[in-house]
């Protein structure tokens, strides 16, 4: 990835059109639908109970500890609802803005590393990345940790290979591995460790930057952020660091006994999707790839610390028994800047533009025409056959996402066929965006199973003093009750990913067990209550009477007694 020298268009204006593009595609219907069970409804109601009890250092769930994560993204979620209200937007504007920053932060590194427009286009191929984008405007935690887990990894670089403010660098770069475990826990450590450890043994460096780095300023900056709430938090609940650091990191990464169990080659093969289009066009990529000749120093090839950053990510979490997509986010941000770079220098090719095409590039374009088509014909046949639990009318959302694909493939053909790589690059970006917009209104679409928006509004009208609310069994479909109940919510049982919680006997206290719901349904108590559709099922059959249905959907019972 040479630096190329020829004039570009101004920083100022290509890094504004970043931030104008970005922030509209983060931020279009941010808030127009509803928090989604369990990941969204989780989070969103332990930050609504820490901006109304008060309590910022224990985050809880209907009383209960939830201590499987560090507090900063509950913090930044609390803070956004204090200061603009319970609602979705505010609760997705934490990753959104995060998101958003960690577009601009590539831009700025890409620009330091390379030149304006390799940045320029690595940015966006970030920003319209549909796995990024989408993760950025869910309320969950991996987009601000990925932040600050990338940005400490561009600190670093930046630092390792500057001449100049290189204490100020690896400072910035202790702050944000600081704020990286406070967000998401060890692996804040993890991944910049092995990342840093491969490519400084790659480069031959290892002993020269680990003396100039100052670890013991690390210690202190990293003592000093992150480690009074783990100390408090420790000494207020006896169980946390095992619980943490045993069960939630260690057991999670090589036990079988959680879910999400996949593959080993699991992000092997979908690492290549989630980057399409990219991945298809191999042109730019392989004339990119070749690694430094024996005459050149690896020390100086970005390409080098790029690839080896991500693939480093993406290799570890593949040794992880438990694999989620979101997991390999932070490597996202690396290949973008690869991709980009490629690309401009395959634009700043000297060579004449008709040799730069042949019958290669229509494949992966001929492709996407393919899929885009294969999506609008055979997805309500699909449906129809392996789709009955999904949402009535869904699939025209999913033929508009095929459709998506189908006019941008269309419009890359077009641009190919006058041989501009230029137009090339954008008019993919062009798909990837239609794309994720029409994805927008299906998750809009889908989410009405995942949520229990309505039944709190149904219910919030008849709640009188003193009545009694209560969510029974399993609460993962029902987190943001709640929240949108906005009113005092018991669980029944502690079961699900709050078993762990029983031990603990002021968790226990803030729930009633089975037994002493079923007594108070015997004693007609005046109470109302949430539960999955089997549950209510057989809980009127053990009583041998009918209770008082307030509103149901395919899964869910609002009943009162």
């Amino acid at each position: 990835m040479p630096n190329l020298t020829q004039p570009r268009p101004s920083a100022t204006v290509l890094f504004l059109t970043i931030l104008f593009i970005s922030a509209a595609l983060f931020f279009f219907r941010l808030g127009d639908r509803s928090f989604r069970n369990p990941d969204e409804g989780r989070y969103a109601e332990i930050a609504r109970e820490m901006v109304v009890s008060g309590n910022w250092i224990e985050p809880k769930i209907y009383g209960v500890d939830y201590l499987k994560k560090p507090a900063l993204f509950y913090w930044l979620t609390a803070f956004f609802f204090k200061v603009f209200g319970f609602n979705e937007w505010a609760g997705r504007s934490v990753p959104a803005l995060f998101g958003l920053l960690g577009v601009l932060t590539t831009f700025w590194f890409a620009r330091k590393i390379l030149n304006e427009k390799a940045a320029f286009l690595s940015s966006l191929v970030l920003t319209s990345n549909f796995w990024y984008l989408e993760v950025g405007r869910y309320l969950v935690i991996d987009a601000v940790f990925a932040f600050f887990t990338v940005s400490g990894l561009y600190c670093f670089y930046i630092a390792a290979h500057s001449q100049k403010r290189k204490l100020f660098y690896y400072f910035l770069f202790y702050v944000c591995v600081a704020l990286s475990f406070l967000a998401k826990g060890v692996l804040g450590v993890i991944l910049p460790g092995i990342s840093i450890a491969l490519y400084l043994w790659l480069t031959k460096k290892m002993s020269a930057v680990l003396r100039e780095m100052r670890l013991e300023l690390g210690v202190l900056i990293f003592s000093l952020i992150a480690l009074p709430w783990f100390v408090i938090i420790s000494l207020k609940e006896p169980e946390f660091l095992k619980l943490f650091f045993l069960h939630e990191n260690f057991s999670r990464f090589a036990s079988v006994a959680f879910e999400h169990q996949e593959a080993w080659y699991f992000y092997l093969i979908l690492t290549p999707v989630i980057l399409i289009p990219w991945s298809l066009f191999w042109k730019p990529l392989a004339r990119s790839m070749p690694w430094s000749d024996t005459t050149t120093d690896p020390w100086k090839d970005q390409k080098i610390f790029v690839l080896t950053t991500s693939l480093s990510m993406v290799l570890f979490f593949s040794l992880s028994r438990a694999k989620l997509l979101t997991y390999i986010l932070p490597s996202v941000p690396f290949f973008s800047i690869f991709i980009g770079g490629a690309w401009a220098q395959w634009q700043e090719s000297p060579r004449k533009k008709e040799a730069e095409f042949s019958w290669k590039e229509y494949v992966p374009v001929l492709l996407l025409i393919f899929l885009g088509l294969a999506a609008i014909l055979a997805i309500p046949k699909v449906i129809a056959r392996f789709g009955q639990e999904l949402p009535a009318g869904v699939g025209i959302y999913f033929q508009w996402m095929g459709a998506a694909v189908l006019v941008g493939g269309v419009t890359v053909l077009g641009v190919l066929r006058r041989r501009n790589i230029t137009h090339l690059f954008y008019a993919l970006v062009f798909t990837m965006v239609l794309f994720s917009l029409a994805f927008t209104f299906a998750m809009e679409r889908m989410n009405d199973d995942y949520t229990t928006r309505h039944f709190a509004l149904s219910l919030k009208p008849k709640l009188r003093p003193g009545d009694r609310v209560f969510i029974y069994d399993h609460p993962g479909a029902m987190y943001e009750f709640g929240f949108y109940l906005n009113a005092p919510v018991t669980l029944v049982g502690l079961e699900g990913e709050l078993e762990l919680s029983r031990q603990d006997p002021e968790n226990r206290k803030a729930t009633v067990t089975q037994e002493q719901f079923k007594e108070m349904l015997k004693n007609k108590e005046k109470i109302y209550c949430l539960a999955r559709k089997s549950d209510f099922l057989e809980m009127e059959q053990n009583l041998g009477k009918n209770l008082v249905v307030i509103q149901e959907d395919r899964r869910k019972v609002l009943f009162s007694t």
